[in-house]
């Protein structure tokens, strides 16, 4: 069964930018277990992954979220550059 664990995360600023870096990857050779996206794939990949809630209220406490997930493969990314 193959599983649909990425390795590591791109993160982009926008969908047009995830086009280019997905296609510079492409171009360069096959690529596998690298995913490209911005904040808000980042954000459902997570919330698929780890079953985070999806915030209904304000922003603060879904990132709050984000910082108490422990071994999340967004933690390291997240404490460097948390804005």
């Amino acid at each position: 069964m193959a599983s649909r664990r990425a390795l590591e995360f791109l993160l982009v600023p926008d969908g047009g930018a995830a086009r280019q870096v997905r296609r510079t990857l492409a171009t360069a050779s096959a690529r596998s277990g690298v995913i490209v996206g911005s904040w808000s794939e980042l954000r459902a990949r997570a919330h698929e992954a780890y079953f985070i809630p999806e915030s209904r209220g304000t922003a603060g406490e879904f990132e709050r979220a984000l910082v108490e997930s422990d071994g999340a493969f967004w933690s390291e990314s997240f404490s460097a550059a948390p804005a």
